[in-house]
């Protein structure tokens, strides 16, 4: 994780920041320039989900839609709420 977070770094994608109730603790946050290229990713990704499903009908683009839907929540009960990316050092 260390190295990935390095190399976000270095292109200028992220900050590391300390936080007051962790000393060992660094919270990473997205730069104006990382926000900028995740929306565009982002967007990228959301037309390529579009095309993807295009072929399907309306009602198999919902079975699809609520069984993810379903799956998600699953995730989510079983791993908790999740927290903001941590660094120890």
């Amino acid at each position: 994780m260390t190295a990935a977070i390095d190399r976000l770094e270095k292109r200028g994608l992220v900050v590391r920041k300390s936080t007051s109730s962790d000393r060992r603790a660094r919270i990473v946050q997205l730069t104006q320039e990382g926000e900028r290229i995740a929306a565009e990713y982002f967007e990228r990704h959301a037309k390529d989900l579009e095309e993807l499903m295009s072929p399907l009908s309306a009602k198999e683009k919902q079975q699809v839609y609520g069984s993810l839907k379903k799956l998600g929540l699953l995730a989510a009960q079983k791993l908790g709420a999740r927290q903001p990316v941590q660094e120890r050092q």
